[in-house]
């Protein structure tokens, strides 16, 4: 289960910096997950992307307990 995990982190990294997948990132997925899975992975990843970027023009702040810490 970790190596999947870490697969769909990597994966998710990857579509968060350049919107896309590259081969070798895709091909790593596609070994546990069809095409319309990945395909429906990609859209759950936008969907934070948006929520997130609609949570900041609303100006919604971050509780404490779920901050990042920034030192």
């Amino acid at each position: 289960m970790v190596d999947r995990t870490r697969t769909l982190l990597t994966a998710a990294d990857e579509l968060f910096a350049t919107k896309n997948l590259s081969t070798p990132t895709y091909q790593r997925p596609r070994r546990e997950l069809d095409e319309n899975q990945i395909l429906e992975f990609s859209m759950l990843v936008g969907h934070y992307v948006m929520a997130a970027m609609m949570l900041d023009v609303a100006g919604s702040e971050i509780e404490p307990a779920f901050s990042l810490d920034t030192r």
